[in-house]
């Protein structure tokens, strides 16, 4: 890796920075962002619907409305 010719830094030409989260445009980006999203919905007492993973539902109440 280097630095980009806009913002190298003089006598640390060197050095580059770790990237630590996803990026939007990456292609792992919607997987990354997906399971940030599940794990937050989950711990939140949601689950996840058998037939499309993409709805989550939560019971509320003693009849679940």
């Amino acid at each position: 890796m280097r630095q980009s010719n806009d913002f190298v830094m003089l006598g640390q030409e060197y050095k580059v920075c770790k990237l630590v989260t996803s990026l939007y445009g990456l292609k792992q980006a919607p997987k990354q962002w997906l399971q940030k999203f599940d794990g937050v919905i989950l711990k939140n007492i949601f689950h996840i619907n058998d037939v499309d993973k993409c709805v989550y539902t939560k019971l509320v109440g003693d009849k679940g409305l």
